[in-house]
């Protein structure tokens, strides 16, 4: 169905519609740039407010639940530093109570709360707190036992698509239409930050023309001649149609934290969520645009060259979580769907639930082994 109702649990707001002829649902994503700092995120949570936003995001984790672990995860390369990946997750997990405060923090504000969760316990938080959505975040769009896990809630979802195949959205879609059909999709490019250039903005039109879902774009910052863009991409993905649009925010791009530089400052992000709406309102009215075709690209929905750095490190796979020996049965307890860093990937997690209930462990193998169709067998 093209629009998605977001009914609020919450007396402070208002029910969303989410689809052509609505305003754009704008998404003011925190993510990692809380810092752990609470008055540090309702700052950020007033620049959001103060903008205009529809909503404020936030990721929220276990990291046992999202990298294997430690030295084998190794470092990320973002914004030119090398960043211990296992580390930094393990300092930026958050408590119920943290997210509890800031949730009728931005009700109060008039703003929508919810998050992109990784790991049961995670989600289970989002649940206790009575989030009126969930985010399945790019990397997880393959990850179909967790998109399992998350649509048995029965809550609306944003789907980002970054990296990803058609056909991968299309099997993520096909997993969610088991138990409901409130879905919004995020076209996304996985790289922080991309060359403008490498936008390819018309990848919404494939999304909204193959599956008419609400469509929408995520933006991870995009630099154009070395500054961050925050006017020709929101304006152009406006022009274009989109539902919804989601953007990473900072106080300020100096901050130290993982995410601030390639993030939208308080002064640019007001601009942007101006600019987006009138947009809006001019395409609603089936008013013309002259638009830049660099930034419309091909509409090809496909992992693009910019993306794969960041689909290797971070796209799951199956992994042992503790010693295996040969003749031993791999099932839920020794064997999980990670992200491989810089390490090898396993199997894809499309094939976690036959590797569960068939397979046993060829020879040994070690913990936070990628688990292969070369060191698994039938055969007990």
């Amino acid at each position: 169905k093209n629009t998605l109702i977001i009914s609020p649990s919450s007396k402070k707001l208002d029910p969303v519609s989410i689809g052509p002829k609505h305003p754009v649902f704008t998404i003011a994503e925190i993510g990692l740039n809380h810092n752990g700092d609470l008055d540090l995120v309702k700052k950020l949570i007033d620049s959001a407010s103060n903008a205009g936003c529809s909503s404020v995001k936030f990721q929220n984790f276990e990291t046992d639940e999202v990298y294997i672990q430690g030295e084998k995860a190794g470092k990320y390369n973002l914004l030119g530093k090398e960043i211990n990946i296992y580390d930094l997750h393990k300092q930026l997990e958050i408590e119920y109570e943290f997210l509890s405060e800031l949730k009728i923090y931005a009700e109060d504000k008039g703003l929508y709360f919810f998050s992109a969760p990784m790991g049961k316990n995670s989600l289970d938080t989002l649940l206790k707190l009575e989030c009126d959505l969930v985010k399945i975040s790019s990397y997880e769009i393959s990850n179909i036992p967790w998109v399992n896990t998350v649509a048995r809630t029965k809550k609306p979802i944003i789907m980002s698509c970054g990296g990803a195949t058609i056909s991968e959205v299309d099997r993520a879609l096909t997993e969610i239409y088991k138990f409901h059909d409130d879905v919004a999709l995020m076209h996304c490019i996985i790289k922080y930050p991309a060359d403008i250039k490498d936008a390819n903005l018309k990848v919404m039109n494939t999304l909204r023309a193959a599956f008419n879902l609400p469509t929408g774009f995520s933006n991870n910052g995009f630099s154009n001649k070395g500054n961050i863009d925050f006017q020709e991409i929101p304006f152009t993905a406006a022009a274009l149609g989109m539902d919804l649009y989601e953007i990473h925010i900072t106080l300020d791009r100096e901050m130290d934290g993982v995410d601030q530089g390639f993030s939208t400052e308080p002064d640019e992000l007001k601009d942007m969520i101006s600019t987006i709406n009138k947009t809006r309102e001019k395409y609603i009215n089936a008013e013309n645009f002259s638009l830049n075709d660099d930034y419309l690209g091909s509409g090809i929905k496909k992992t693009f060259e910019c993306e794969e750095y960041v689909r290797a490190f971070a796209y799951k796979s199956i992994f042992t979580t503790k010693s295996i020996r040969k003749g031993e049965k791999l099932d839920e307890s020794n064997i999980k769907c990670l992200r491989p860093g810089e390490f090898r990937a396993g199997l894809e997690p499309f094939y976690f639930s036959t590797i569960n209930e068939h397979f046993y462990a060829k020879n040994d193998i070690d913990e936070f082994e990628p688990v292969t169709w070369t060191n698994i067998t039938t055969n007990s």
